[in-house]
């Protein structure tokens, strides 16, 4: 096997074999964990602990999701639907699933969207994905708030996700490039840039001016559909 079929097999299937090997002990411990709840009833200090553990898990499973997906775009095995929906039902449901993962107290959360539908092409899973990891970075990093806000420009809509953190510090890494921080896989916001693009759209990364206090804001814009 030669040294760009080393890498190639690094990138693709050794991801998604480790996706795999992930994916198997964790929903075990949640089946587990969804039992111990069923049998402990309901009390308080528990059922906190208990959420605590499914979180973990959770968590895995995303990292899971993260690796397969990455190995899926490496690969070029990735089947976009293209199907109409309502961009505002997705962003809802990212941002909720960001919270039930990566939610903190004193961190409140705002989801704006227009009260009509915004239509467009798209894959539903990978829109929704996309949606969850802007939110669940903002989540991670800000000091008291996040914004989310959906609007149409034109032709365009624009989804709009602030935070009240530190801001970037460093520009976007390209996926598999060393990633500036310490913890993390540097994948997150490379896989949200390859959604945006099979969609016809665009992902900026830059520095918010919204009060309280400069942080980070991540624009996703897609086209309306026809």
């Amino acid at each position: 096997m030669s040294d760009g079929d080393d890498a190639r097999y690094l990138k693709t299937e050794f991801l998604a074999r480790i996706a795999h090997e992930l994916r198997g002990p964790a929903g075990v411990t949640l089946g587990a964990l969804a039992e111990m709840e069923h049998a402990a009833g309901e009390p308080a200090q528990l059922a906190s602990l208990l959420g605590m553990a499914r979180r973990g898990i959770e968590r895995t499973l995303r990292t899971a999701d993260r690796l397969e997906r990455t190995a899926q775009l490496e690969a070029g095995r990735v089947d976009w639907a293209r199907e109409p929906r309502d961009l505002g039902e997705l962003v809802r449901k990212g941002v909720a699933r960001a919270e039930a993962l990566e939610r903190r107290k004193g961190v409140s959360v705002e989801v704006t969207v227009p009260d009509v539908p915004c239509r467009i092409l798209g894959d539903a899973g990978w829109l929704e994905f996309a949606f969850a990891e802007v939110a669940g970075n903002a989540l991670r990093h800000a000091r008291s708030a996040v914004s989310v806000s959906l609007t149409t420009e034109g032709q365009l809509l624009r989804v709009a996700t602030r935070d009240d953190g530190p801001g970037f510090t460093a520009p976007m890494a390209a996926r598999f490039a060393p990633p500036s921080r310490r913890q993390g896989l540097a994948l997150s916001l490379s896989l949200v840039r390859e959604v945006a693009l099979a969609h016809g759209g665009e992902l900026t990364v830059d520095e918010s001016t919204d009060p309280p206090a400069r942080g980070a804001r991540v624009v996703l814009t897609f086209p309306v559909a026809s």
